[in-house]
């Protein structure tokens, strides 16, 4: 039904836009109004809710010419922006087939099928479109190459994503070095997985050139160090991974215990976290920090020190779980804690998650691209 009154809305629009049209050549002919019989079929098919018939009425009321392509332009974008957008491919597409509309005209239709085929998904279709925008050369180059950016993103062609990334810099001016050290940090990732080393390498000295500060580059750089057995460097970059953000502990926080062991240092590592309690810093941090001094130290008070100083239910479920595993209790100590354990741990989530700060989208694992709102580093740590 809400579709149904959207589109009675936009029709009440288009009826009066053919109105304003038919009053200007009454006007110069002085011939009497005359009430569009077609509009009533429209109005009538809306209201048996045969939408599809009432489109096409609609469509065919307002021929498309250089008056009112514009109206057209409208309607197909509001059929793309309510979740429409086989109706919307199909207005626009009438659009560019019309021989008579100007040049700029037919760009413009152009570029709204291009958006069409990006919202339906349907990747192939958009690319092709707006790279013939972008052989165009006129004002809508901006917007194709940022859609074009958009899919590369999507479908993870990250070669293609830094081309045009570095065009976008080149034609708007734009500051684009965080997008192409990701890119490239992607690469690296990747070949990582590949087990090509010397790739990932490659890749990842591109991303540092660009980016030098960035957090993701130095965390993939110690990563690298941590495969070859150079543990020193590994430890260096993990720290400075800390220094830069303390929410990543939990990320390194393996890696810099690992790479203190390896080093025959396994006690300078407990230290070292334990150090960072003169951090300003999240609760959540140091709950994941304390429960590995924990497994290492089997400090209780130490961990349930933290728990006073950041009280969290995440925490509780922690204590809790060491309790229940670590400690001598009875049996029906035991299962009252689980219990107990339970409800604290579905309450505080179970476990660390994160959480996108600019549109809310959840994840279980570190994103760095945003898959619902599609932004870098937006990507945050959260521990009830």
């Amino acid at each position: 039904m809400f579709n149904l009154f959207i589109v009675i809305i936009v029709a009440t629009l288009l009826f009066f836009v053919w109105q304003l049209i038919r009053l200007k050549f009454i006007k110069q002919t002085k011939n009497k109004f005359k009430f569009p019989r077609d509009y009533l079929v429209g109005i009538n098919y809306l209201l048996n809710e045969q939408e599809d018939k009432a489109l096409e009425v609609f469509i065919n009321l307002l021929e498309v010419d250089q008056n009112t392509v514009e109206t057209h332009l409208a309607l197909g974008s509001l059929f793309r922006r309510k979740g429409e957008v086989n109706r919307a491919i199909r207005i626009h597409q009438n659009i560019i087939a019309r021989p008579q509309l100007s040049q700029e005209q037919r760009l413009d239709a152009l570029l709204a099928l291009g958006h069409d085929y990006l919202n339906a998904g349907v990747l192939d279709r958009a690319e092709r479109v707006f790279l013939d925008l972008l052989q165009a050369k006129d004002g809508h180059s901006h917007s194709a190459l940022y859609s074009l950016l958009d899919i590369y993103q999507q479908e993870k062609s990250w070669r293609k994503a830094i081309q045009i990334s570095k065009k976008i810099q080149d034609v708007t001016g734009k500051e684009m070095a965080k997008f192409i050290s990701h890119h490239y940090c992607e690469l690296s990732e990747s070949a990582i997985e590949g087990g090509d080393i010397t790739a990932a390498i490659r890749y990842l000295k591109s991303a540092l050139a660009i980016q030098h500060n960035s957090i993701r580059a130095n965390l993939l750089d110690a990563r690298i160090f941590e495969i070859l057995g150079k543990h020193k460097k590994a430890l260096s970059r993990y720290k400075k991974v800390v220094e830069n953000d303390i929410i990543f502990l939990p990320e390194v926080i393996k890696g810099i215990l690992n790479c203190y062991e390896q080093c025959d240092k396994k006690e300078n590592g407990i230290e070292y976290l334990r150090s960072l309690h003169s951090i300003d810093s999240k609760a959540s941090v140091f709950l994941l920090a304390t429960e590995e001094i924990y497994s290492l130290e089997h400090d209780f008070k130490f961990i349930l020190s933290q728990l006073e100083i950041y009280p969290s239910l995440f925490g509780l479920a922690k204590i809790l779980n060491i309790v229940i595993n670590d400690c001598n209790i009875s049996e029906e100590q035991q299962n009252n804690l689980l219990s107990l354990g339970e409800v604290a741990s579905k309450l505080a989530g179970a476990s660390k998650k994160y959480f996108c700060n600019h549109c809310g989208f959840i994840s279980k694992a570190l994103l760095w691209y945003c898959p619902s709102c599609k932004k870098w580093d937006s990507i945050l740590l959260s521990c009830n």
